[in-house]
């Protein structure tokens, strides 16, 4: 398709919110073209974003990005979600609900102590989440994914190796033993496909 977004471009959000399952499908489908986020609005004419809003439904579309960005001016608000529809089954729906939200955190890499921020506040309402509190929750991950580490072997060498994923590119960092006897230090850096090791 002509009109689709390029995979890494990010998607700029400002929005009150609105349904809870569009904001998830919405989620789904940033993470699934390959999108990074950010809170905030057209700024005129100038290149960039100004501080924005997302609320609600957008704040889950927002976790779907790979990448996620915020300003400290922006505003980013979570409240417990509802159903217009008043029957006695709510409560087994709020309930199943609940177990979507988990898991769709879950996959999106964020603390599922998020659900609890929501729930924290009506949905007559907002919990408006201070941005070191979206931090630790990693709803923003300021283009950086976590560092994974692991212990690897072959070929007669040990190493000890750290990746991170971020949006300029990987950064690895290794050390290796040689031999049971030498130590060497590796660092690389894929800054925007331009290997430099």
């Amino acid at each position: 398709d002509a009109h689709r977004i390029p995979a890494g471009s990010t998607v700029v959000l400002h929005s009150p919110g609105g349904s809870l399952l569009g904001g998830l499908k919405l989620g789904h489908a940033i993470r699934a073209n390959g999108l990074n986020t950010e809170i905030g609005r057209a700024n005129g004419t100038e290149i960039g974003s100004a501080a924005g809003e997302c609320y609600s439904a957008c704040a889950l579309a927002f976790l779907g990005g790979r990448f996620r960005w915020t300003q400290e001016a922006s505003r980013y608000g979570v409240h417990r979600f509802y159903s217009t529809g008043g029957k006695p089954a709510d409560a087994d729906l709020a309930q199943m609900m609940s177990s979507v939200i988990v898991s769709y955190l879950q996959e999106m890499e964020i603390d599922p102590a998020l659900l609890a921020e929501m729930s924290f506040t009506s949905s007559q309402d907002m919990n408006v989440i201070p941005l070191a509190r979206q931090r630790a929750l990693n709803v923003v991950n300021d283009g950086q994914a976590p560092t994974v580490w692991t212990l690897e072997s072959g070929g007669g060498v040990i190493y000890l190796k750290g990746q991170r994923d971020t949006f300029r590119g990987v950064n690895k960092f290794m050390l290796l033993c040689v031999g049971g006897q030498q130590l060497n230090l590796y660092t690389v850096f894929d800054a925007e496909g331009h290997l430099v090791a």
